[in-house]
């Protein structure tokens, strides 16, 4: 899949790939493939989830369910 989408789309020396540092984005032939192109490969740093507004936001729900006790219920 990596060949036929990310390197097919790489240009020769077409310069930096960025990208995030999602676990999926890390396997070594991801890697292989871009600097094979000729390109360097630069992750994004971590981030801290406290930084981020989604992840905020799933805290609160997380705790509002949490709070009440919610559980899934077996309907059958």
């Amino acid at each position: 899949m990596e060949e036929q989408v990310l390197a097919a789309s790489l240009r020769p020396g077409a310069g930096i790939v960025v990208m995030d540092n999602l676990g999926a984005h890390r396997p070594k032939r991801v890697r292989e493939l871009i600097e094979g192109r000729g390109c360097e490969l630069v992750y994004l740093l971590a981030h801290s989830p406290d930084l981020n507004p989604i992840e905020e936001a799933f805290a609160k729900v997380k705790n509002l369910l949490a709070a009440s006790a919610a559980r899934t219920r077996r309907l059958w």
